[in-house]
C-alpha cells in the first residue's frame, strides 16, 4: 500500500516537473522573441539551450522548441553557436532544430 502511494507521488512530481519545465522554456522563448539585444539575453539563450539539451528526451519540449525557436531573431542565437554546432552529431528531435538554427546563423552572418 505504502509503496503504491509513494510511486503515485513520485509520478505526480515527475509530471509537475515537466509542466514547470515547459512553462520555463516557453517564458524564456517569449522573452527572447520580445526583448531587444542585451547581455541578459545572452544569458537567457545559454540557459534555454541548456534546458533544451538536458531534457531532449521530453517529446513535448522538443515539439515546442521546434515550433517556437525559429521565431527568435537569429542574432540572439549567435552567442551559443559553437555549442549548437557541437551538437549537430547528436541524435533525436533536437538535431533538426540545431541544423535550422545553424543554417539561420550562417545566412545571417553572410549577409
Amino acid at each position: 500500500m505504502q509503496v503504491r502511494q509513494d510511486k503515485n507521488k513520485m509520478d505526480k512530481r515527475k509530471e509537475e516537473r515537466v509542466e514547470y519545465l515547459l512553462i520555463t522554456v516557453r517564458n524564456y522563448i517569449s522573452s527572447l522573441k520580445l526583448n531587444s539585444y542585451s547581455l541578459e539575453n545572452d544569458l537567457i539563450v545559454f540557459r534555454l539551450c541548456s534546458l533544451l539539451f538536458d531534457n531532449a528526451n521530453i517529446e513535448e519540449l522538443c515539439d515546442m522548441a521546434v515550433e517556437e525557436v525559429p521565431q527568435i531573431p537569429t542574432y540572439k542565437l549567435l552567442p551559443p553557436m559553437y555549442q549548437l554546432a557541437a551538437r549537430l552529431g547528436t541524435s533525436g528531435n533536437l538535431n533538426d532544430l540545431v541544423i535550422k538554427v545553424a543554417l539561420f546563423g550562417f545566412f545571417f552572418l553572410n549577409k
